[in-house]
Order: C-alpha cells, then structure tokens, then sequence
C-alpha cells in the first residue's frame, strides 16, 4: 500500500509546473511572445522591466518615476516576455495596460 501512495505521489508531482505560474495573457506574434528561460528576483520593478526586455525586441513601456520602486515578484521558469512581466506584477498593483505583438504597457 505504500508503494502505491508513494507511486501515486509521484505522478502528482510530476504534473507540477516548475515555472512561475501566470493567468492567461494574449499571444500576438511578436517579440513579446518568444518563449525565454527566467530565473530572476529583482527589489525594483524597474529592473525586472530592464532585465525582461533587454535584448529581445520586446519594449516594456512604464514611467519608471510611479512604478520603478515598486518590488516585482520573482520570475522562474520558460514563459514568454508578456507572460514574465505579469508574472512579475501579480499581485503588486500594477497592471498591464496595453498589449502590442513587441510592446507591454505597466502602470
């Protein structure tokens, strides 16, 4: 009987994701929808912006004055750069305000 609630156990954990889970953000093609690998804790908004969009094409557009000092979350895991700046505002007040194929509106 062990065997098989350790078994049992096993596949459970197997079906959890290891990636900061999101809720559901549109896919529009564009450089904000190529699929990066995560691993960061940033202190301010500012850099988890700065971090998420370098290199990539993908223009995190936010005045850094009202939401820069605010403390993202961390961000873990394979996602998209959209699904990376939600993970990172869940929860913080902030909010994505407008969706572009290569750019993402934080205010």
């Amino acid at each position: 009987m062990k065997r098989y609630c350790a078994l049992a156990a096993l596949f459970v954990l197997a079906g959890c994701s290891s990636g900061t889970p999101v809720p559901n953000v549109p896919d529009l093609n564009g450089k904000c929808d190529e699929v990066a690998s995560f691993d960061m804790a940033f202190s301010r908004f500012d850099e988890a912006a700065q971090e998420i969009a370098h290199g990539s094409g993908c223009f995190v557009q936010t005045n850094t004055a009202a939401t820069g000092s605010i403390k993202p979350n961390p961000v873990k895991g394979e996602m998209t750069r959209r699904e990376a700046v939600q993970a990172s505002i869940q929860a913080t007040g902030l909010k994505i305000t407008n969706h572009q194929p290569d750019q993402v509106t934080v205010e």
